[in-house]
């Protein structure tokens, strides 16, 4: 089978309206906890295990609350479900897309979707070495603090016969008594003044009002430390256009290399679009750009977002590590960066 052949559909409701003959609707309540209640569309005949072991329920574990397998006596498709809570900001499909590397599976398709517990990532792959395939979809969302992942397996050369039932149960899954909750970081709210405006971070960053230098203009850094060393740096900037001039979009990515340099950071590669960062409020216009650099000798990325919300234009920076030398840091920093422009506003 060509892995080009490979489809990961997302369903509608109308797409399940007629299994009451062929499916059912399993509930699952894991430890006799109500707060993690859900239930699940499966193929009749399907066995679900009762005893799911011991299972440490810390902050950042994976803890499985589910495993169902079909009957059949040789290479039988399997779903799992997990739960984790984290005690630090990520973006989800990052967090998925890591997830699913860490078990060894080679990623195929990787978006997010708006499915019946709301935005979800999905990400869909091959595990496996070339004599033992199975294909693996996984689909994960966010409930306030708290990460639920669906996770199904099958052997690749029934994957095409099975496409549907692994959408449905991947797609379907439900939480009995969900909060509503988008969010799993806290939230700190900072304020930039004259010209004044509003913007979010995630609450284990520090913030600090930078002094005004021109009229017009304010900025705001927003930086992760530990100890004394920093580790990610954000910079969000104000500036309005009726009293320091209007500037192109030209302009203001040579201003941002002008004040990289500035920092000892010196870009290897031109702007390009970003196409990784997920918004949620997209409604103005907005350039989002990367870039590699180098700060001092190590390699860094940075990222540019531009960003005009009523009378004022907004310019957020980010400094991080790469993905490929630091992975969590590079998630935590790209979450930061996202809630930054998605929640900076004129106040």
């Amino acid at each position: 089978m060509n892995n080009n052949n490979l489809s990961f559909p997302v369903l509608t409701t109308s797409d399940v309206e007629y299994l009451r003959d062929s499916h059912n609707l399993v509930y699952g309540t894991p430890f006799n906890q109500s707060s993690i209640a859900y239930k699940i569309i499966l193929p009749k005949g399907w066995i679900a295990e009762k005893d799911l072991g011991q299972q440490e329920q810390t902050s950042g574990s994976l803890v499985k609350i589910g495993l169902f397998a079909e009957t059949r006596p040789q290479n039988p498709a399997v779903v799992q479900v997990f739960y984790t809570s984290l005690p630090f900001e990520v973006g989800l499909l990052d967090w998925l897309e890591f997830q699913s590397e860490q078990t060894g599976v080679r990623i195929l398709h990787s978006a997010t979707c708006e499915l019946a517990c709301g935005r979800a990532a999905d990400v869909g792959g091959v595990y496996g070495d070339s004599t033992n395939q199975f294909i693996v979809r996984s689909i994960a969302h966010i409930d306030n603090a708290r990460i639920f992942m669906v996770s199904a397996m099958v052997k690749k050369e029934r994957y095409i016969e099975c496409t549907k039932e692994v959408a449905i149960a991947t797609n379907f899954f439900r939480l009995l008594r969900p909060t509503g909750g988008t969010r799993f970081e806290p939230l700190l709210k900072i304020q930039g003044k004259q010209p004044n405006f509003n913007v979010a971070s995630p609450a284990s960053w520090t913030a600090r009002l930078m002094p005004p230098k021109l009229s017009g203009k304010s900025a705001v850094d927003i930086f992760l430390a530990k100890d004394d060393n920093m580790m990610a740096y954000l910079r969000v900037k104000a500036t309005d256009p009726s009293i320091a001039g209007k500037v192109s979009i030209e302009e203001k990515k040579q201003s941002a290399i002008i004040e990289l340099l500035e920092a000892n950071v010196k870009l290897q590669t031109s702007w390009a679009k970003d196409e990784k960062i997920l918004l949620q409020n997209t409604n103005e216009p907005v350039e989002i750009l990367s870039a590699s650099a180098i700060l001092g000798e190590n390699k860094v990325e940075v990222r540019l977002g531009l960003i005009q919300r009523d009378a004022l234009d907004f310019a957020v920076t980010l400094i991080s590590a790469t993905k490929q030398t630091e992975r969590i840091l590079w998630m935590r920093s790209k979450r930061a960066y996202e809630i930054a422009l998605d929640t900076v506003c004129p106040s």
